[in-house]
C-alpha cells in the first residue's frame, strides 16, 4: 500500500488523530496535498496556497458537510450514533 492510499484510509474522526493531527497534516502536505478520504468522500486540502484557493472559490467548494454527518452510511458507526443523539450539524472547514 502506498503512503497516499494509507492516508486516504485514515479515520479522520479517530480520537488519537483528533487529539494530535499534526503528523497527519505534515504527511498530507508532503505526499498528497489534495486527498479524497475514502470513508467520507471528503476532500482534504493542505498547504497554504491550495487552501486559500479553495476558500476563495465558493462556486466549486463548500464546507457544508452537515448533511454527510447526519448519518451517511460511509461514516464510522460511532459518528452515526453521535448524530442520532443530537450531534450539532454545523458547517465547518
Amino acid at each position: 500500500m502506498t503512503t497516499t492510499e494509507a492516508l486516504s484510509r485514515t479515520n479522520i474522526f479517530a480520537p488519537d488523530l483528533l487529539e494530535c493531527p499534526f503528523p497527519f497534516y505534515r504527511a498530507l502536505r508532503a505526499v498528497a496535498p489534495v486527498l479524497r478520504d475514502e470513508a467520507t468522500g471528503f476532500y482534504q486540502i493542505s498547504g497554504y496556497d491550495l487552501v486559500v484557493q479553495v476558500l476563495r472559490d465558493t462556486e466549486n467548494f463548500s464546507n457544508n458537510f452537515a448533511e454527510q454527518l447526519s448519518g451517511g452510511s460511509a461514516l464510522p458507526p460511532e459518528i452515526i450514533e453521535a448524530a442520532k443523539e443530537g450531534y450539532p450539524r454545523v458547517n465547518t472547514m
